[in-house]
Order: C-alpha cells, then sequence, then structure tokens
C-alpha cells in the first residue's frame, strides 16, 4: 500500500502560488527551524559548501528552541528542521524532535544522510518523527561524488536503507528520497536511478541542480571546482523560471540564532524579518517589517511573473521536474 506524507497536508495548504496571497495567515503554517549552519559536506551547488555563507557558524540552544516552543503552543504549525545547515549534527535534534511530537506538532527532517546511521535511525524512529527526506545530487556514484565533496554515496543509500528496514511495519516516518541531474544527458540513467532507489523508500523524485545563487566572484574554492561550477552554470542558463511564490504568507524561517528570515532563500540575513528574543513569532509574523516585503513582492510582480527590486526573490527560481526540464531543453528555451 502506497504511503501518504504526514506533511502534505501543511503543503496543500501552502500551494507556493499566488492563491497563498489572497489569504491572510495569522500564524505559519509550518516553519523551517536551523539547527545549524554547520555541515558534514562541502556541495558545488551549495551556499555553505562553496563558502558564500558568511554568517557566523553555531548551533541552536535549548533555550532558542524552547522559545519557539513556546511560541507554538495551541498552534498547529508544523516544524521542518532544515536550514543552511545539516541537522543531524545537532546533538539534540532527536529530543527537539520528541518535544515538538510531545506537544503536537508534525515534525520533518531534510538530510543528506550522511550520519543517518543505525543508531541514530533508532532515535529518529522513536522520536516520532513524520517525514524524512534524503538528498542526493546526480543519478549515479560518479555524479554524486563530484558534486558533493566528502559525500559517500554507497553509504548514503545503506543509511537510507537502514532506516527503512528498522521502520519495518510502522507508518512512520514517511521516506523520501530526491535528487537531481545536472544536464539532460543524465536523463536515460534516472530509472535505473529508480529502481534502485524505489524498494528502500516511500517516494523518489528528480529535479534540476540550481547553481543561480552561486556567485563564482565569491565562492572559496580551489581552481578545479570554479571550472566545474562555471560549465554547471552554463548548462543551467536556458532553464531558468521565476516563481509565482507565496511562501512568505504561509510561512516562516528560524535559524539558529533564533533570527526570523523572509524565506529559506536567505542565507546571510539580507532579508530579516524580526528576532525570536526581542518579540513573538506572532507579533513579528505580522509586523511592520515582513508586511514591507509582502508589498513589495506584490508591487513588483511583472509580465512572466519575474521579481525584481527585490535581493533575494530576484534570484530565486523554480526547481523542475526531470520531465519539464527535458521538454525545456528541446525547445531551448
Amino acid at each position: 500500500m502506497h504511503k501518504k506524507n504526514p506533511f502534505k497536508i501543511l503543503y496543500d495548504k501552502l500551494d507556493y502560488g499566488f492563491s497563498s496571497m489572497s489569504r491572510t495567515c495569522a500564524f505559519p503554517i509550518f516553519i523551517d527551524v536551523e539547527l545549524t549552519n554547520k555541515c558534514n559536506l562541502e556541495c558545488l551547488f551549495c551556499v555553505t559548501g562553496t563558502g558564500m555563507q558568511i554568517r557566523k557558524a553555531g548551533y541552536m540552544s535549548d533555550e532558542t528552541f524552547m522559545k519557539i516552543m513556546d511560541n507554538i503552543k495551541d498552534k498547529e504549525s508544523g516544524l521542518r528542521f532544515m536550514g543552511w545547515g545539516e541537522p543531524t549534527l545537532h546533538p539534540r535534534l532527536a529530543d527537539y524532535i520528541r518535544i515538538a511530537k510531545k506537544a503536537g506538532h508534525l515534525t520533518h527532517l531534510s538530510t543528506n544522510g550522511q550520519l543517518v546511521d543505525k543508531n541514530l535511525a533508532d532515535k529518529l524512529l522513536d522520536s516520532g518523527l513524520d517525514s524524512i527526506i534524503f538528498t542526493f545530487q546526480g543519478v549515479n556514484k560518479q555524479q554524486y561524488e563530484e558534486v558533493m565533496h566528502g559525500g559517500d554515496y554507497d553509504k548514503l543509500l545503506t543509511n537510507v536503507r537502514t532506516l527503512f528496514q528498522k521502520r519495518g511495519n510502522r507508518s512512520l516516518p514517511f521516506i523520501h528520497c530526491k535528487t537531481s541531474i545536472i544536464n539532460e544527458s543524465d536523463i536515460e540513467d534516472i530509472e535505473i536511478f529508480k529502481k534502485k532507489v524505489e524498494p528502500i523508500c516511500d517516494l523518489v523524485t528528480c529535479g534540476a541542480t540550481q547553481f543561480n545563487h552561486i556567485n563564482l566572484d565569491k565562492v572559496k574554492l580551489d581552481k578545479g571546482s570554479i571550472e566545474k561550477l562555471k560549465i554547471m552554470k552554463t548548462k543551467e542558463q536556458m532553464l531558468k523560471r521565476h516563481k509565482i511564490c507565496g511562501p512568505c504568507w504561509g510561512m516562516t524561517v528560524i535559524d539558529y540564532q533564533g533570527h526570523l528570515h523572509l524565506c529559506n532563500h536567505d542565507f546571510n540575513e539580507e532579508m530579516l524579518i524580526g528576532d525570536i528574543n526581542n518579540n513573538t513569532i506572532s507579533e513579528i509574523f505580522n509586523g511592520n517589517k515582513k508586511n514591507e516585503y509582502r508589498d513589495l513582492i506584490l508591487n513588483t510582480i511583472i509580465p512572466k511573473q519575474e521579481f525584481f527590486r527585490n535581493p533575494i526573490c530576484n534570484d530565486c527560481y523554480d526547481y523542475m521536474s526531470w520531465e519539464e526540464r527535458l521538454v525545456r531543453i528541446q525547445e531551448n528555451i
């Protein structure tokens, strides 16, 4: 029997489109909680891996997490443990999930999976975690390890299989494996990847790797890696499409220090809207700064649904399924 992602009920409420903008949410439908902005990998597509993220690195404290929990008491907000770092590096991850579940909140984890060994798998299962995404890049070992520096493709497959087997007949967590292709030649290998991964998870999806937010003038990489990025960015150019975006009407992001961001693309605090140490989530979510950005987005939508005059939105593009990517390549869009 095909399992359903319990988080889908929240995703359906926040449809990521213009209809989100027509509704007023008094409180976030879900909150992205960044437990750390440190990572155990150095991926070429990521601002953390390429050294573009210049925020001070650290971990969320118990005090900050409990402030979040106090703020969402009696609310139905879900918590997604993710951000510009690897959440499994945080020693209290499973404890935080357990606390959130005990308080009645849906919980989700996005991870590169390298640290989800037998021990952590047991802790995640015992925590009551609702859903988990394991992030791959590429559709085979060579592509994965070329882009995800420090990652071990075979180890990731083993860890996904371990969690799936340990879950057994339990309904949770919903296990999703997602990957992305880098160029059109990868497409014929996608079915091979799916056949390998489908037996050990509930859902496999494939999109297109995005490099648009990588500034080659700011990355801190060796010359060889920079040359690879140049090639990847060139291949990506004809596939860009601005989003029809509405998340800031129904969600928010809280980083490890308790700072609230407009969206999860704000990796260097360019568009902060508040601080949980000074105000409540409700006050910030309905405050002047948040509304200023909402008005900016509404007032700068121009033909072809492109967002300008906004440092984050201007460089934000859709993730596309590989099927749509193939169509766009064939049409030479």
